[in-house]
């Protein structure tokens, strides 16, 4: 079911940065920054993620990927990136979001966010993983 303005909105708002649910029931949730929460909610969950729905305050390329490795079937955010969306759309993962922007920048919006330009080296979620793993980002 797409989410309305005002959830997206509610969200955004609450104090936590990711959440997930699956079957109405929340799974996983966590108040951290940047995609290390939902590197973490890949790891502690494992299987259990696939088929659930991903709420996330900021998705990028390097976030559409590991929704699309973990088999998330439905993506809402506050803020989507260009790429983001249409990694999603490709693959037919259902997105709310509010807006969407050309690309994710890092904390200081200088330059782009480190994990968007790793995932410029992959063109699957498979290859993005290998490459989360050799560059030892160690949440897998």
């Amino acid at each position: 079911m797409t989410k309305t303005k005002a959830e997206l909105q509610e969200f955004r708002d609450c104090p936590w940065s990711i959440y997930v649910t699956k079957s109405k029931k929340l799974i996983y949730r966590s108040n951290m920054g940047g995609i290390n929460p939902l590197l973490q909610a890949l790891n502690q969950l494992g299987e259990e993620i696939a088929g659930s729905e991903l709420f996330d305050k900021v998705v990028g390329r390097a976030a559409a990927f590991l929704a699309v490795y973990g088999g998330i079937r439905r993506v809402n955010t506050p803020v989507i990136s260009i790429a983001a969306l249409e990694i999603l759309r490709e693959r037919k993962i259902p997105v709310s979001y509010l807006e969407r922007v050309d690309r994710i920048l890092d904390r200081e919006k200088k330059e782009l966010c480190p994990m968007e330009k790793l995932s410029l080296d992959a063109d699957t979620p498979e290859q993005f993983v290998k490459l989360i793993k050799r560059n030892n980002v160690n949440i897998f």
